[in-house]
């Protein structure tokens, strides 16, 4: 699976008002200074304030950011986006693409579906040589 963010220029809105001038994107708050505001700690994850996050179900949260996100689904189920941040209080949007292509059966997996398909066409061909 790939999780990339179509434009990382794309903010939404957020910070309380002592933070004026801050520059939300997917990679977190970074207020004028361009200094991380720190982190949000929640169920035992942590990413810094306004990170573009994903979760797969009941799985674990995982950081997109702007540099997007590419591995193996850690659960299965609907894959949620979020602001993450202990309010709902943001607005805007951050459009992402999710891309998604099977993985191969592993080399171990298929060599004996193959062996077992090469076994059944001998097995046809042998019968049909003997003598009647």
């Amino acid at each position: 699976m790939t999780i990339s963010v179509d434009d990382v220029l794309d903010t939404w809105s957020f910070c309380a008002p002592q933070y004026s001038g801050c520059n939300v994107d997917a990679d977190g708050v970074r207020p004028a200074s361009n200094t991380v505001l720190g982190t949000y700690s929640s169920t035992g994850f942590a990413f810094a304030y306004g990170t573009l996050v994903g979760r797969i179900g009941l799985g674990d949260f995982f950081a997109v950011g702007t540099t997007g996100f590419s591995g193996a689904a850690n659960a299965s189920g609907r894959l949620s986006l979020f602001h993450w941040d202990h309010t709902t209080n943001t607005g805007g949007s951050i459009a992402a693409t999710v891309s998604y292509s099977p993985s191969p059966v592993p080399l171990p997996a298929g060599l004996p579906l193959l062996l077992g398909g090469l076994a059944a066409i001998w097995v046809t061909r042998r019968r049909r040589r003997k003598p009647v």
